[in-house]
């Protein structure tokens, strides 16, 4: 592949999988992180390549690998960064599998007419390695435009549904 899938957070719970399932996709990311010994680890189990990066360098100065061209940051380095030794790393499997994720929307137009959704999914720690791995994916097989765009304006309003068991259903008042 000429250019690579760089995964910054790889070494948190939500890039480990991230990194699990673009790698189930053939591709072949590079590990990213902060944390060199957590960082060699994963990449000798995984066989993948890795670089320690700081978190205040933009990656395409920082990376040190050539070709980077998609990236994809799940680091919880952009939620707060407060005592949290007492939380667990992460939910178990079994958590996760009986917390489905909904969210709700209602978009109301110039109108003053609303529209109402919602979205039913697994588990947002599942969904959200799912979704950006799979945006990333088509971006490397050439599905890009350059600047920053919206998975659903990019790749069409169904794209959330085509990760996992997810689906939206429009709520009629």
């Amino acid at each position: 592949m000429t250019n690579a899938l760089m995964i910054y957070g790889a070494a948190g719970y939500t890039g480990r999988m991230a990194a699990t399932k673009a790698k189930a996709l053939g591709l072949e990311p590079i590990l990213a992180g902060r944390d060199e010994q957590v960082l060699a680890e994963l990449a000798w189990e995984s066989g993948l390549a890795y670089r320690v990066l700081p978190l205040d360098n933009p990656i395409w100065h920082a990376s040190g690998a050539p070709n980077i061209e998609t990236y994809v940051q799940v680091s919880g380095t952009a939620f707060s960064t407060g005592e949290h030794s007492a939380l667990r790393d992460s939910p178990d499997t079994e958590e996760c599998d009986a917390n489905r994720y909904q969210a709700s929307v209602v978009v109301t137009g110039v109108d003053g007419e609303s529209v109402r959704s919602l979205l039913d999914t697994v588990n947002g720690y599942s969904f959200t390695p799912m979704a950006a791995t799979e945006a990333a994916r088509r971006v490397l097989l050439g599905d890009a435009r350059p600047g920053f765009q919206v998975p659903a304006k990019h790749f069409g309003a169904g794209f959330a549904e085509t990760n996992a068991d997810t689906r939206i259903k429009d709520i009629h008042s």
